[in-house]
């Protein structure tokens, strides 16, 4: 569990940066980590020996990379006119 305070942590200048400008993270990196994420958490699912604790990590980095994947999404802000 420590190590996922330091991975949400970990997340906080990646968040900052794709919610200052969304061109700034791009997108199908994201998405083919939330797709991984959601693969792995399914594989869990089929395993017949799987406890509450093993979907944790998994969870936790699927929230994270989907949430990078839908922000990245968003549409760019214009720039501000410099004077």
């Amino acid at each position: 569990m420590i190590n996922q305070v330091a991975y949400f942590l970990a997340f906080i200048p990646t968040y900052r940066n794709v919610l200052r400008d969304s061109r700034n993270e791009p997108t199908k990196p994201w998405l083919l980590w939330t797709i991984a994420f959601v693969l792995n958490v399914i594989a869990l699912t089929l395993q017949p020996r799987t406890q509450l604790m093993d979907y944790v990590s998994p969870v936790i980095y699927l929230v994270h990379h989907g949430a990078i994947t839908v922000l990245s999404l968003r549409k760019p802000q214009p720039l501000p006119a410099e004077a």
